[in-house]
């Protein structure tokens, strides 16, 4: 299983936001990215770890 963190764009303490298979952990962080530029937020990193958001908010796997 693949823990995928959180944190907002406030800086809050990082939360896990979901336990997956590390086979499902890659769509899932896919899916966070379309959602976020679905809502029109500027991706700055996105290597398939981790994602940063031009609006200060973090993803990644551990």
């Amino acid at each position: 299983m693949t823990k995928v963190f959180f944190q907002d764009k406030a800086g809050n303490a990082p939360i896990v936001a979901a336990f997956v298979p590390f086979r499902e952990a890659k769509q899932v962080m896919r899916h966070a990215v379309a959602e976020l530029q679905g809502k029109g937020v500027s991706i700055l990193v996105n290597d398939g770890q981790r994602i940063v958001a031009a609006n200060g908010a973090k993803y990644w796997l551990s």
